[in-house]
């Protein structure tokens, strides 16, 4: 177990600050046997937010898009596909910078310090938003 506590530190919105949305999207299966999902949005929700990965463009004969992957380390608690209390959850949505992004890698730093997850999300959108302007 960690014995420094920099959660003062790492929780400042100089280090932490960007804004961003969840959606968390709890999923139910009906008598007839299909799923319908319910979508809960959370936010502001704050975090350290960088690229990461393969961001390159793909292109195809019949269509062009880019690969576009973000690193998101928070102290919200994200989830992957989980079950808790009998309700099923799919991946959680990052909504941050006009883009959505489904995690797909989640790391558990719950038990050291201040308890942060880590996750690598990529984008769900076909056309992505460009890069914003600086202070935007």
């Amino acid at each position: 177990m960690a014995s420094i506590d920099l959660s003062g530190l790492t929780l400042s919105t100089y280090i932490a600050g960007t804004e961003f949305t969840v959606i968390r999207r709890v999923e139910t299966v009906g008598d007839d046997g299909f799923s319908e999902v319910t979508n809960q949005i959370i936010g502001p929700v704050y975090g350290s937010i960088s690229p990461t990965g393969d961001n390159s463009l793909v292109r195809q004969q019949d269509f062009q898009t880019g690969a576009k992957t973000i690193k998101v380390i928070t102290a919200f608690r994200l989830r992957g596909p989980s079950k808790e209390a009998g309700a099923s959850y799919q991946p959680d949505l990052i909504l941050w910078g006009g883009d959505h992004y489904v995690v797909r890698d989640l790391k558990d730093w719950t038990a050291f310090g201040a308890g942060f997850v880590e996750a690598d999300c990529s984008s769900t959108d076909f056309i992505d938003s460009p890069p914003q302007e600086a202070g935007a």
